[in-house]
């Protein structure tokens, strides 16, 4: 095994995952949103083993951060 292939898998490994419902719960949306952006191309990364999908929480956490919107108290900057 290569040392890149060697780091890839080290990295998946010590990743969590979590499945599509658990995702959909989190996100208050359903699994079929989740179906279907994955179809479209769109919404987060994942992880396709066999017939799975697997959602990474570094992933998630990164793409919750990079979304987050900031609210403006009273409509002032």
């Amino acid at each position: 095994m290569s040392f890149r292939n060697k780091l890839i898998e080290t990295t998946v490994i010590n990743q969590q995952f979590i499945t599509e419902k658990e995702l959909a719960v989190r996100w208050n949306i359903s699994v079929k949103k989740l179906q279907a952006d994955r179809f479209k191309g769109i919404g987060i990364p994942y992880i396709k083993i066999g017939k799975l999908c697997r959602y990474s929480m570094n992933t998630i956490l990164e793409y919750e951060s990079a979304n987050l919107q900031q609210v403006n108290v009273g409509g002032k900057q």
